[in-house]
């Protein structure tokens, strides 16, 4: 679990090895509707149930290991887009 957001290149090394972080932040209740911040309540409601499909868990592992292929070519652009894939 995290309080923040992570640096993208700890990020992809836990996608990597099949570890998806989860924020422990709880919005409050002032940001109900909306919060710029990702929470507890997205990542267990948005993401955690996907993990559950094999097909979604191996992609997300395949962009962990790709990123951190280019992260070892210093292949910043490709690097970039694959951030901006999740």
């Amino acid at each position: 679990a995290v309080i923040g957001l992570l640096e993208a290149d700890t990020f992809f090394y836990l996608l990597s090895h099949r570890y998806f972080a989860i924020a422990t932040f709880i919005r409050s209740d002032t940001d109900i509707n909306f919060s710029r911040l990702l929470n507890l309540w997205h990542d267990i409601f948005g993401h955690i149930p996907l993990l559950f499909f094999l097909i979604y868990s191996n992609f997300l592992q395949y962009l962990g290991n790709q990123y951190i292929i280019r992260k070892n070519v210093n292949d910043q652009d490709i690097q970039q887009e694959i951030a901006r894939l999740f």
